[in-house]
């Protein structure tokens, strides 16, 4: 068994721990190990998160079949690992599937004949919320009767499919955007009201 010595920062000794100690986990689909201190922060699941490589704020972290996203900063630790939290996402948004089947050829040019179908789906993880974090103190205030906040990942499509205005059902309930937060980068916070 190799000897790690605490005392001195060494690169190697980081990246031993983590390959020995960390847990194997999803990272946006790619595996990478980290470190994960299991305890949640406060009243919704968070975990920290340590790793040798850079995870991204709005990554899509899955840890034991769950999936998180990657909340926070990320911070490089005494210049080894970067630290990060990850908070569980409680929702699914809805997305529209449209493909094209062949239902037949036109008799005259013999060219295919294509009907459009649609389906809805819930694939988009997200972490719905009943309160906000205040800009100015790092504690959380409730929205107003019937308004939700939504986190999802920041990307073209969730861009282009949940912007303002945009209704859709989130936990059994119509909601319409009433505003969208893009200032954390990364991340997409939908302000949603009841509809």
């Amino acid at each position: 068994m190799p000897t790690i010595d605490i005392w001195n920062d060494k690169n190697d000794d980081i990246s031993y721990i983590v390959s020995e100690l960390g847990d194997t986990v999803k990272v946006d689909g790619n595996e990478q190990q980290i470190l994960i201190n299991h305890k949640s922060v406060g009243d919704v699941e968070e975990k920290k998160i340590r790793s040798l490589e850079r995870i991204k704020r709005g990554s899509l972290v899955e840890i034991e079949d769950f999936q998180y996203l990657q909340i926070a900063d990320v911070n490089l630790r005494n210049g080894m690992l970067y630290e990060g939290i990850v908070r569980r996402c409680n929702a699914k948004l809805p997305t529209t599937v449209c493909e094209n089947v062949i239902i037949g050829y036109d008799p005259m040019w013999g060219d295919p004949v294509y009907e459009s179908t649609c389906r809805t789906e819930y694939n988009i993880p997200s972490i719905v919320d009943g309160k906000v974090f205040t800009a100015t103190q790092n504690q959380a205030i409730n929205l107003v009767q019937n308004e939700i906040s939504v986190t999802i990942q920041e990307n073209d499509m969730n861009k282009e499919n949940y912007g303002l205005n945009k209704q859709m059902i989130i936990l059994d309930r119509n909601y319409k955007v009433i505003a969208v937060d893009n200032t954390k980068s990364g991340l997409l916070i939908l302000n949603c009201k009841s509809a």
